[in-house]
């Protein structure tokens, strides 16, 4: 293969989990409070409110294989979608880790777009959902040394994502949302000094990214033209 992968180590692996048990202590600390608030709003009103546009900040716990390779267990991401109902809409989303796999540092950035299923209506506060797409997966490893030069080494290809997850509504517009997300597919496209090489089938990057999502959505009012 062109370039040397491992996706190991179980100091970045305990890196990776402690992110994960943040998030759920997060969620089981901030429950309550969800529960109260919900309490106080009018029965008659809609709980929740899914209108077109949907913007969507979150951290991200990343797994990146069996074993973990996260440098750090936590990352920024950014989401949006727009649909014609409160059922169905489409997404875009951007997750961007520093992971390292025992050996060297590297970026992994994930882009998904695919449908997202939402499975309740505007009288129940917890909305959940399902979601299915396609990802574009890239491993940003910088300057090193390849072909005899040094350069800066992109490692990138693209498969199906699965997902589910639920929005916990504060407010009608204003939910609380959670997402698991697993990602397959190869990446076994090297970009460096602007040109792109195969890697053998038997050394592209196969294994499975997991990420853990938990952030605030916001549902913005749409005008209509009349």
């Amino acid at each position: 293969g062109c370039v040397k992968i491992a996706v190991c180590g179980g100091r970045a692996q305990t890196h990776v989990m402690t992110g994960m048990r943040w998030l759920v202590a997060c969620a089981l600390l901030v429950a309550p409070g969800l529960l109260r608030a919900q309490e106080a709003q009018s029965p008659s009103a809609p709980r929740s409110v899914a209108e077109e546009l949907r913007v969507n900040v979150h951290a991200s716990g990343v797994m990146l294989g069996g074993g973990g390779a996260g440098a750090r267990a936590m990352a920024p991401g950014v989401s949006a979608s727009y649909g014609n109902s409160r059922w169905f809409a489409v997404f875009l989303t951007w997750d961007r880790a520093s992971l390292n796999d025992g050996e060297l540092d590297y970026r992994l950035q994930h882009i998904d777009w695919g449908v997202r299923v939402h499975l309740r209506g505007e009288q129940r506060a917890v909305v959940p959902f399902v979601l299915a797409g396609w990802t574009w997966r890239s491993a940003r490893y910088g300057e090193r040394l390849f072909l005899g030069d040094t350069m800066t080494v992109v490692v990138h290809g693209a498969g199906p994502t699965v997902g589910a997850g639920a929005l916990y509504y504060l407010r009608p517009r204003l939910p609380v949302e959670v997402s698991l997300k697993r990602s397959h597919g190869a990446m076994e496209r090297v970009l460096a000094g602007g040109d792109t090489w195969f890697r053998d089938p038997g050394s592209a990057i196969r294994a499975a990214s997991v990420r853990l999502n938990a952030g605030v959505s916001w549902f913005p009012p749409v005008p209509h033209p009349r």
